[in-house]
């Protein structure tokens, strides 16, 4: 607890500057008034293991998202690739986005527990590990109830970055809050934003202001690794943009050097749980350990509205971007690695 309470400590200032009183626990989790996702599992998809991982060491394949799918695989109308311009520094944001979901993704590779097809890949590891991330937080807190306002607010996103890495997985709200820590060390000419979307149930975070009209939709980019296929786009053309009137539940202003206690967190050593741990609990719990009867679990436990399929956050994948001066180009890179092991989780089967 003592650790816990100094890790907060570290970012006592930084959110303290950013007045973030908006941060609410329940507000960021799943509500049983929303609209329920139409996703249904198909039984039998649960049987097909996932493929081997290739290790980090070897740099893997790469295709891109809009040559390898149809459109209606990933749940969206059509590719038109069509040619963004956007200015210079929007296009270097979308590098920058890039390369942190792929940090976010090596932070946390058992990826998102709320995701059907990623519980399915993982033999249902994302799933207990996200449940137990969220045990442990509604723990800790519990034996913080005399804070308040803004320090309860610091002290649950503390906690959440702090033991996110530890479980190695999380949903949107985990995914964007590690994102907009590490998009803080970046030293960004733009505002960092992470926004909760209560009517779609979905926390992201952006790099520019689209209130601001130096950046609007158009050169303000998505930093949102929870979908299964991690695309880099404008909000312009994001699934999820402003109509849904999101709330900001963290603020980084631009041009604002890092502090050192964030800088020093993505370069320090710290434990992790490993699948032996999980079986543990789950044994504990009178359940089967990681694998098919596992899957068969949750399958059984599927909640709608909370476990969902939604495989990419962009409308279109196949947009090129640039700036009138670069090459023009996709932000839709997948791994071979990745592309193989959903082709394999999801490949259909008969129910049995």
């Amino acid at each position: 607890m003592n650790k816990l309470l100094r890790y907060f400590n570290m970012y006592k200032g930084y959110y303290s500057r950013n007045n973030v009183d908006t941060l609410s626990h329940n507000s960021l989790y799943p509500h049983p008034e929303q609209p329920a996702s139409h996703f249904n599992p198909s039984y039998g998809t649960i049987y097909n293991p996932p493929p081997a991982r290739i290790p980090q060491s070897k740099q893997p394949k790469t295709h891109k998202l809009h040559e390898t799918f149809n459109p209606s695989y990933l749940g969206i109308d059509e590719y038109q690739h069509q040619t963004e311009y956007v200015n210079t520094q929007t296009l270097k944001h979308l590098n920058i986005a890039s390369k942190t979901i792929q940090e976010i993704d090596r932070i946390m590779p058992y990826g998102a527990g709320n995701q059907w097809l990623n519980v399915i890949a993982t033999n249902g590891e994302s799933n207990i590990r996200c449940r137990m991330l969220h045990t442990k937080i509604d723990e800790v807190m519990g034996k913080l109830q005399e804070l308040e306002g803004p320090a309860k607010s610091m002290a649950m996103t503390g906690l959440n970055v702090h033991l996110t890495r530890q479980y190695q997985a999380g949903n949107c709200t985990e995914m964007s809050i590690m994102a907009h820590h590490r998009l803080i060390t970046e030293g960004l000419d733009a505002p960092i934003l992470t926004v909760a979307d209560d009517i779609r149930d979905h926390v992201y975070t952006l790099i520019g202001d689209p209130r601001d009209h130096k950046w609007g939709e158009k050169n303000t980019v998505v930093v949102d690794a929870w979908p299964i296929y991690k695309a880099t786009y404008t909000l312009k053309h994001a699934i999820y943009n402003l109509e849904s009137r999101p709330k900001i539940i963290l603020e980084y202003p631009a041009s604002t050097p890092s502090p050192n206690s964030i800088n020093a967190f993505f370069h320090e050593k710290y434990p992790i749980l490993n699948t032996t741990y999980v079986n543990q609990h789950l044994a504990s719990n009178n359940l089967p350990p990681v694998g098919n009867e596992y899957l068969k679990h949750c399958y059984k436990n599927f909640i709608p509205g909370y476990h969902r399929d939604e495989r990419v956050g962009t409308r279109d994948p196949s947009i090129h971007y640039t700036d009138g001066y670069e090459p023009r180009r996709t932000f839709d890179d997948i791994s071979e690695d990745l592309l193989n092991r959903y082709k394999s989780s999801f490949r259909p089967m008969k129910d049995s």
